[in-house]
């Protein structure tokens, strides 16, 4: 009889309800394991979220101590170069640069003045007429073409310190100018810099902070341009 006993089913209903238990146990688990893998998931969203602002913020911080040091250093010397004796001669006896001989003499020596100075990717005199009396990047150009950015030096004329930055295009490129008087005393004329942004400056950052850069242009009309970028090929933005 014992054997009997424990030899029968369970009833069908019983069997059921323990189906319906176990399979209300196994939902009740997935839903659990399912909502901490999204909150687990979220976490690690906000935490890489927050560590790439962070490399962002600190990249950036790095990028403007890298360009300012550059730029105080493309300033030092082009403020030696416009007090040079030598130099204040050259441009005193270039008076007139629309003549060949002295426009190629007045280039010969600015060229010269550029090797010393290895950030620059162009220097320019710029009269006050606001004409182009020489121009290392196109030594071609015939003189007293017009300067392209003649606002730069409105703003230099109205600084204390006769000097003015900003970004601006030169031949399809962006760059950083630098202006500066010539003084002959009394200013005479504009010493020009030019501070590429490019695959030079972008490898010199990667280098100093670990981090890619790209440079992209963003002209008034048409798509954004890559200028330079430290990704793999595979990797950058689509070059327009």
């Amino acid at each position: 009889c014992t054997g009997g006993r424990r030899g029968r089913r369970l009833p069908l209903k019983l069997v059921r309800f323990r189906d319906r238990l176990l399979l209300a146990v196994w939902l009740l688990l997935a839903v659990v394991l399912g909502i901490s893998f999204l909150l687990v998931r979220q976490a690690n969203l906000r935490q890489a979220h927050r560590a790439v602002e962070s490399d962002l913020q600190a990249g950036a911080v790095l990028f403007d101590q890298l360009v300012r040091g550059r730029l105080d250093q493309l300033a030092l010397g082009a403020r030696l170069l416009s007090h040079d004796w030598a130099f204040r001669q050259l441009y005193g006896s270039s008076a007139d640069p629309a003549d060949p001989v002295r426009h190629r003499t007045l280039l010969s020596g600015l060229e010269n003045y550029r090797a010393r100075l290895p950030e620059a990717a162009f220097l320019l005199l710029v009269s006050l007429d606001d004409e182009v009396l020489a121009d290392t990047s196109r030594p071609d150009q015939p003189p007293r073409a017009a300067f392209a950015h003649p606002w730069l030096l409105r703003q230099a004329e109205s600084a204390p310190e006769m000097s003015a930055t900003a970004f601006a295009p030169w031949r399809d490129q962006p760059v950083l100018l630098l202006a500066v008087p010539i003084q002959i005393p009394e200013p005479a004329g504009w010493i020009v810099v030019g501070f590429a942004l490019d695959a030079q400056l972008a490898g010199g950052f990667r280098a100093l902070a670990g981090l890619d850069v790209t440079f992209m242009e963003r002209p008034e009309s048409g798509p954004p341009r890559l200028i330079a970028s430290t990704l793999p090929a595979a990797t950058q933005p689509v070059r327009a």
